[in-house]
């Protein structure tokens, strides 16, 4: 059964049509809405799909999606207010997001203010940012790059980690400590990204190995949470 627009997207189509459109609004009203009415649907399946998955990875039960969404909507409901402003952003952002699958670490996100009742900080910011513009593609590689790193940098080890890009050949490495493999085209991207998130910075004046094109150092804190929100 076709699902049906969300409550007064019609009217709003026809509401501006009319105003922008004047005498020649009733044409526009019919074209408008058999172009709008496919999108609305489409925003409307999409948003149901990322508030599911938004609800699941928050909770991590095994409830039904009713009373984990009912649980949810009493953890929102108790947060202070600085925290109900951070869960608004994440919800925003559910519109905003590139890729589905960013969804779940949205949920973390959230669930990590609602719990703690902290208000947006920097890391807050700088995660959203980072998350709302990734691909289906950079998001999986974010994922096996944080991975990668993290296989050479534990808890136990200095509090800043460096990361090189260094060429070789016809192509290119990533060096970690003394280990390196082969550089993935979406590292350019998401070193980017993670500078302007604030989770790495350009390291400067500090010589590198051979060949290195490209310096980036990271430090535990802010990238250990950043782990715990890429499940």
């Amino acid at each position: 059964m076709a699902k049906r627009l969300p409550p007064g997207a019609k009217p709003v189509i026809d509401v501006v049509a009319g105003v922008t459109l004047g005498p020649t609004a009733a044409t526009a009203v019919k074209f408008l809405s058999s172009v709008a009415d496919p999108l609305l649907q489409y925003i409307g399946e999409r948003r149901e799909r990322r508030a599911e998955l938004f609800v699941e990875a928050f909770m991590e039960s095994s409830y039904p999606n009713e009373t984990s969404a009912a649980l949810l909507q009493a953890e929102i409901a108790n947060a202070p207010a600085p925290t109900k402003d951070a869960i608004f952003d994440t919800l925003r952002a559910l519109d905003d997001v590139m890729s589905d699958l960013v969804t779940p670490s949205l949920a973390l996100l959230a669930r990590e203010y609602v719990r703690t009742g902290r208000a947006k900080d920097k890391f807050f910011i700088g995660a959203l940012r980072l998350l709302r513009d990734l691909s289906d593609n950079e998001y999986t590689k974010l994922k096996e790059l944080v991975a990668l790193v993290n296989a050479y940098w534990t808890m136990g080890g200095p509090d800043r980690f460096f990361v090189q890009k260094a060429a070789r050949g016809e192509s290119y490495a990533i060096t970690l400590d003394r280990a390196e493999t082969a550089w993935e085209p979406e590292y350019d991207a998401l070193f980017q990204g993670l500078v302007s998130a604030g989770f790495a910075a350009v390291s400067t004046g500090l010589a590198g190995g051979p060949g290195v094109v490209e310096k980036w150092f990271i430090r535990w804190e802010p990238w250990e949470r950043l782990t715990k929100l890429l499940p």
